[in-house]
């Protein structure tokens, strides 16, 4: 039983009531020994409607993700799901550590010294429920149009919550994007759509035209506004991982997001591997093997996986090339769209070639301000550009117009 928040009125229309939830099937469990001890369950309400309640123990130190999906609703977000509930229970200082001794940990002799590894380290119990329920795009069952328009979904989520609710993702995965569940009576995504004429981020999206996905999980997710500081912080699932990110070079951006979608597509149009469909191209096997194509991005260490995205994806167009060869029948149109994504994310000025491009450095003294090169053109980026000259708005646009080609191909 919840309330829903602010009175939900995709739930109810009174603030003070209480809804009660029906449990139905276990969906994920966190493997590991250290874990947030995620558990999440698909559910449905009294009326009917499917929903996803999810239980996991938060880091304090972050943002609880039910006050992000809270934010994202109140400045109107589309292609993300909806919350209806976000509470929270005891946590592991003040309810399940209360009154202990650090004494017994070699650790922390220094009672001060525990304390202050608990502040940091403290985690307290949450329960999210939100609403729609779907496939994850990872899903093996996914035709290639789904999978289409589950990544056009969650492309148009993440730039809406980004542009227009100023949170950044930062853990675009197969896991994190879903494609609704028609065969189930669904809570719309938007209880109260804006007039197109009247919003200003209808660029992004028009609110009368579905989504057939959408973007999940927020625990990642920050703040696009919020100055960090401190050490760098890598964030996001691992073969999705940007690389400036992976090499610890570079703050999380909007870039790095739609490279990790990029990762994306590859690994929903090489996985799984069908049998016998997959071409031998040696010597060039060991770079995309056929029986694991991307196996390298999950299996080694994070220079080395940056590394061979660099050599393979960026630098080397025929390499990239013999990756594309690795997808799975029906899929062949999405070759096109991974050509077009990575130009977006590299392409040098006035060039049919690729590089990768850092940041630049803020000019020591000037806050954000950066330095002139003198007589030459700039090759840095600024926090706002996805490759030198593009804007993160022109990006995704190119991206948008790729995945709405792609969808429409599909179709006919």
């Amino acid at each position: 039983i919840f309330k829903p928040i602010l009175g939900n009125s995709l739930v109810t229309d009174d603030p003070s009531s209480e809804v009660a939830v029906l449990l139905k099937e276990l969906v994920f469990l966190t493997p590991g020994i250290v874990t947030r001890g995620t558990r999440i369950w698909t559910g449905a309400l009294s009326s009917g409607e499917a929903i996803v309640i999810k239980y996991s123990w938060s880091n304090t130190n972050r943002a609880l993700e039910g006050d992000l999906y809270q934010l994202a609703s109140e400045k109107r977000v589309i292609g993300v799901a909806t919350i209806l509930n976000c509470s929270t229970f005891e946590n592991v200082l003040t309810h399940l550590h209360a009154g202990g001794s650090p004494a017994a940990d070699s650790n922390f002799r220094d009672p001060h010294a525990y304390q202050i590894h608990m502040q940091r380290q403290n985690r307290v119990l949450s329960r999210l429920v939100i609403s729609p329920t779907g496939k994850p795009l990872r899903d093996e069952t996914l035709s290639p149009l789904q999978a289409a328009e589950g990544l056009l979904a969650g492309l148009i989520g993440h730039a809406s919550l980004f542009f227009q609710g100023g949170i950044l993702h930062r853990d675009i995965s197969p896991n994190n994007i879903i494609i609704i569940d028609d065969s189930l009576p669904q809570l719309p995504l938007d209880s109260s759509p804006v007039p197109t004429t009247s919003d200003p981020f209808a660029w992004i999206w028009p609110r009368d035209t579905p989504l057939r996905g959408c973007l999940i999980d927020l625990d990642y997710a920050i703040d696009a506004s919020a100055q960090p500081s401190g050490a760098l912080d890598r964030t996001g699932t691992y073969p999705f991982i940007a690389i400036q990110v992976l090499r610890g070079r570079e703050r999380h951006r909007y870039r790095h997001d739609l490279e990790s979608f990029l990762y994306v597509l590859l690994w929903v149009c090489c996985y799984p591997v069908v049998a016998g469909s997959a071409i031998i191209l040696s010597p060039f096997d060991s770079i995309w093997p056929a029986l694991d194509p991307l196996s390298k991005w999950h299996d080694e260490d994070e220079f080395s996986v940056a590394s061979h995205k660099i050599a393979h994806v960026i630098d080397d167009s025929m390499l990239f090339g013999l990756l594309l060869e690795r997808f799975r029948p029906g899929f062949e149109h999405f070759k096109r769209v991974a050509k077009e994504m990575r130009m977006t994310l590299w392409r040098l000025p006035g060039l049919s070639s690729c590089k990768l491009t850092a940041e630049g450095k803020p000019s020591e003294g000037r806050g954000d301000e950066y330095e002139e090169q003198g007589g030459g053109e700039r090759e840095w980026l600024l926090p706002e550009e996805v490759r030198l000259g593009v804007s993160n708005k022109d990006a995704f646009q190119e991206v948008k117009k790729s995945m709405q080609w792609l969808v429409a191909t599909l179709k006919d």
